[in-house]
C-alpha cells in the first residue's frame, strides 16, 4: 500500500508532457539511409557523421540519439561536450545532458531501491518471526445425566440432563522453523540488493563506454557515442523540430528531426 501510495505521488508531482513521435528530416545535401525500418541521416563533408533517434518518441521531455563521426582529415580534430547542441525550430535551445547527471541520477534511484528492500526485509522477518509458532485450539464437551426420586408420594423419579462445553488454546514454538525463515528472507534481501547493486554498476559501464563525452578523434578514426537531450518546460507546448548541431573544427553538421503529438 505504502509502495503504491509513493508511485501516486510520484505520478501526480511529475511534468505532464504530450508523448510526441520523432521523425527524421533530411536536408539537400544529406543522405538517408535505411536500416530494419529505421532512419539514419548522413552528412557528408570533411567528416561523416551519421546520426539517428534510438527510441520513436520523446517520454518525459527526454529524447535518445545515437551518431558516428568518420574522421577523413589529415589532423586530429577534438570534439568538445559543446561541441554537440541542440535547438527547437525558434532557436531556442535544448539541453544536452552530462553524463555525470544521469549517473547521479541513477545513484539515487538505487539509495531508493535499497531503502525500500531494507523495508520489505523488515515486514518479512516480522513474519518470519512467527513461522515457528502453531497456534493450537482445544475444544471439551462435557454431558452429565441425573437421576433422583422428585415426587415421594407418586414415587416417580426426576431425570435431569447438564452439558458443558471448555476450550483452551496454546502456541507451541518451533525454533528451527523459525531460524529457517529468517534465514530465508536474509538470503532473498541478499539477493535484491546485490542485483540492484549490479544493474548500478552495469548501468555506469554502459555510460562510460557509450555515452558521449568529450574526445579526441584521430584520422581515419571512427567514433560513436550516444546521448539524451530534454525539452524545457518552455519549449515543449511549441516544439515542431529537433535540431542537432554538431561542429568539427570549423564545420557543422545540422540534423533536423521532425516531432509530432501521438
Amino acid at each position: 500500500m505504502r509502495h503504491r501510495l509513493i508511485a501516486l505521488i510520484l505520478l501526480l508531482s511529475a511534468p505532464l508532457f504530450s508523448e510526441r513521435s520523432i521523425h527524421p528530416t533530411k536536408y539537400e545535401d544529406q543522405e538517408e539511409i535505411l536500416e530494419n525500418g529505421g532512419v539514419m541521416l548522413l552528412s557528408s563533408k570533411i567528416h561523416d557523421v551519421l546520426i539517428y533517434q534510438t527510441q520513436e518518441t520523446i517520454r518525459g521531455r527526454r529524447a535518445n540519439f545515437f551518431f558516428s563521426i568518420t574522421h577523413y582529415g589529415d589532423r586530429p580534430v577534438n570534439l568538445y561536450f559543446e561541441s554537440l547542441t541542440a535547438t527547437d525550430q525558434m532557436g531556442r535551445p535544448l539541453r544536452i545532458i552530462p553524463k555525470r547527471e544521469l549517473i547521479r541520477s541513477k545513484k539515487q534511484q538505487t539509495r531508493w531501491n535499497l531503502f525500500a528492500s531494507g523495508l520489505v526485509e523488515c515486514l518479512e522477518a516480522d513474519r518470519a518471526n512467527n513461522a515457528g509458532d502453531t497456534t493450537i485450539h482445544t475444544v471439551t464437551r462435557k454431558r452429565e445425566r441425573v437421576r433422583y426420586q422428585g415426587d415421594e408420594r407418586r414415587g416417580r423419579p426426576i431425570n435431569v440432563e447438564s452439558a458443558a462445553t471448555y476450550t483452551s488454546c496454546g502456541v507451541i514454538h518451533n525454533e528451527a522453523e523459525r531460524q529457517r525463515a529468517l534465514r530465508a528472507v536474509r538470503h532473498e534481501a541478499s539477493a535484491r540488493n546485490s542485483a540492484i547493486v549490479a544493474r548500478q554498476q552495469i548501468f555506469e559501464e554502459d555510460m562510460h563506454s557509450h555515452y558521449f563525452d568529450a574526445q579526441t578523434i584521430y584520422p581515419d578514426e571512427n567514433f560513436a557515442a550516444n546521448f539524451q537531450i530534454e525539452i524545457p518546460k518552455t519549449v515543449e507546448k511549441d516544439l515542431q523540430f529537433i535540431l542537432i548541431h554538431l561542429d568539427l573544427g570549423e564545420e557543422r553538421h545540422t540534423f533536423a528531426f521532425y516531432t509530432k503529438e501521438l
